[in-house]
């Protein structure tokens, strides 16, 4: 079969009996294409439409298939599954179904954030997912009556093990609203105003609930024909449904009328919301005053559906690092990579407890610096289904690697045979250095490193943000740099935001390697890299990592051409009147070539104005410093 044939040349019948092939889509009209879905199981058989192209790819062991088919429909629509156990997702419509083995009927509610909450509703679909499930909870609604309780929340819901219960008089044809509020290890139950609590003991991800509701009249003294029990789900996550899920029991001549739904998508449902509403004919009784007790109910039950997590979850640091050296205060800084309930324990005696989500974190361990010497920090780290990992780190404290200013703040710096990090706190510059080699006989030499940063932009408000940078400076005179970026005392590479700073031909950066030429410098044997974060604005939360680093020669090399740098700056000019000037908010003012001279204490940066407006400004303008911290002085300035 030609996978791209005319659509009036179909093959009419082209029965699949467990075999596995290739599929490919392409509706013309809507322009949909798709190809090499995940794993399938192949069953049933099926019409194909006219719009649809089987290629005959016989890569069985790769992409086996499954297709589904509605009962009894020649013309029904092929339906592709990724087959999750038993859970698939439609690749017509992109929404999740269950496996045509079962014969569910499912319906999509709504898209919720970029997942797909799925409904089953016929009862032997229900009976599996909830095979494949941990049952969680069960929350119960009933008439009751006079005497006794109408809402329950426990284990199973208004059994005998119930943990809380609340009392509710009914009234015919009120909505009364409900909520769902799950906290991975306790569910919160509101329901007309009032709230009941379960807890599980457990963490778990909550991610699929069944529904029930049931009038039974066969004693239509307390319930009557035509008494309803009707519940709606309106919204999920936080966001309401296009349309909402509706779920009505309609009590009928002297017997049962029950009905349910369960939904389900892959990822946790925390929170859900809706209506119930009791109604009974005026001929007929109050199923309340009567007390029919559970006669008229609906329940809600949560479960954890899916084959059990048993994977450890792993957390990957970049702070602290193994057999490494840190500054006093210890910054726990990495990714996990799910969410999770965090146990850091230092030595023995100090234990931190976090919840941690899914990504980045940085967590300050403590509040007073860590005496010198040696240290060991016990990491446990256990996700919501209860599997955990554990790390162990033993690592020395010493400030004398480092420096990190003013006096008294927080800054904080690793450094190891394998990486150096570098986090700005509440301290202006926090630096590391580095001694290596220089010179070579012939060829190339080349420095190497890789450069992670993660900087803080809460402050927005700033002229010049935080940076990392880079400086080579002589071993016997700190003070001089061997390279820079086109003048003396300025880092060879810098970076602020998204911003890098260096000289073409002597300097490479590719966003993540920095590669350094140091063959110019064939006449000294050693120079020390200096790597500093300055804080230079409001926020305290910058970082950066060097890793990798390597310093090689090339025998075959040769150094590189650089490509001059343009150093002309303008003369800063004398005295200003400044009420002749007017303060405008078009023109930005911009630093570049920044650096700090620790052993001096002074900060240089080349000023730049740009207009951002539309009208032309002066060549005559001034740049006024308000407010300059104690102990800060502009030198030479012009007014």
């Amino acid at each position: 079969m030609n996978p791209h044939a005319s659509s009036q040349n179909p093959d009419p019948s082209y029965p699949l009996h467990n075999s596995a092939s290739i599929w490919s889509e392409d509706w013309m009209d809507s322009g949909l294409q798709t190809s090499k879905p995940d794993t399938y199981s192949g069953v049933g058989e099926s019409r194909l439409e006219d719009d649809l192209r089987l290629s005959e790819n016989l890569a069985r062991s790769d992409w086996p298939m499954n297709l589904q088919t509605q009962p009894n429909d020649l013309g029904a629509t092929l339906a592709i599954n990724p087959l999750k156990n038993g859970i698939g997702v439609d690749s017509l419509t992109g929404q999740p179904i269950v496996d045509a083995q079962t014969s569910l009927t499912t319906s999509l509610a709504t898209a919720v954030g970029s997942d797909s909450l799925a409904v089953v509703t016929e009862a032997s679909g229900i009976r599996d997912v909830k095979d494949q499930s941990q049952k969680l909870w069960g929350f119960e609604g009933r008439a009751g009556g006079t005497t006794t309780y109408e809402f329950a929340i426990g284990p199973n819901g208004a059994q005998a093990d119930l943990f809380q219960q609340a009392e509710h008089v009914w009234q015919n044809g009120e909505a009364v609203s409900w909520s769902m509020n799950w906290q991975q290890d306790q569910v919160v139950f509101t329901v007309a105003g009032q709230t009941l609590t379960y807890p599980i003991g457990d963490r778990a991800i909550l991610n699929a609930l069944s529904f029930l509701t049931k009038v039974n009249t066969t004693n239509d003294k307390k319930v009557g024909e035509g008494a309803t029990m009707a519940l709606t789900i309106e919204s999920v996550n936080g966001k309401g449904l296009e349309a909402p899920i509706a779920l009505e029991s309609v009590g009928p001549n002297q017997g049962q009328d029950l009905d349910q739904l369960l939904i389900f998508q892959e990822d946790q449902i925390s929170t859900l919301a809706g209506t119930v509403r009791l109604t009974w004919p005026a001929n007929a009784p109050n199923p309340y005053l009567e007390n029919s007790q559970s006669r008229v109910t609906f329940e809600i039950s949560g479960y954890h559906y899916g084959a059990a997590d048993t994977t450890a979850p792993e957390l990957t640091l970049i702070s602290p690092v193994g057999s490494g050296v840190h500054s006093g205060f210890l910054h726990l800084v990495g990714t996990a990579s799910e969410a999770g309930a965090l146990s850091a324990t230092l030595d023995n005696t100090t234990t931190l407890n976090l919840d941690l989500a899914a990504g980045e974190f940085d967590q300050l361990l403590q509040d007073l610096p860590l005496s010198q010497g040696s240290h060991q920090l016990a990491l446990t780290f256990t996700d919501l289904a209860g599997n955990a990992s554990q790390q162990v780190i033993d690592f020395e404290v010493s400030n004398s690697p480092f420096l990190i200013g003013a006096n008294s703040t927080k800054g904080w710096a690793v450094q190891s045979n394998e990486t150096i990090v570098l986090g700005e706190a509440d301290s202006f510059v926090v630096q590391a250095s580095e001694t290596i080699a220089l010179g070579q006989s012939a060829g190339k030499r080349t420095l190497r490193f890789a450069v992670n940063t993660s900087f803080d932009q809460t402050d927005r408000a700033t002229a010049s943000t935080d940076r990392f940078a880079v400086y080579l400076v002589d071993a016997n005179d700190q003070s001089k740099t061997l390279l820079d970026n086109g003048a003396a005392g300025t880092p060879f590479f810098a970076l602020s935001g998204d911003t890098a700073e260096y000289t073409p031909g002597l300097v490479g950066y590719d966003g993540q390697f920095v590669e350094v030429d140091l063959t110019r410098l064939e006449t000294f044997t050693e120079g020390v890299l200096l790597f500093q974060v300055l804080n230079q604005d409001g926020d305290t939360g910058s970082w950066a990592q060097v890793k990798g680093l390597t310093n090689t020669v090339d025998l075959e090399g040769s150094k590189g051409v650089l490509f001059p740098v343009n150093t002309d700056l303008a003369t800063v000019g004398g005295e200003v009147d400044l009420s002749a000037l007017t303060l405008s908010d078009q023109i930005s003012v911009q630093f570049s070539h920044v650096r700090f001279q620790p052993q001096t204490g002074e900060y240089t940066a080349e000023l730049r104005l740009q207009n951002d407006g539309s009208t032309s400004i002066s060549r005559q303008a001034a740049v006024v410093f308000a407010n300059l911290p104690q102990g800060v002085t502009l030198q030479t300035p012009s007014g």
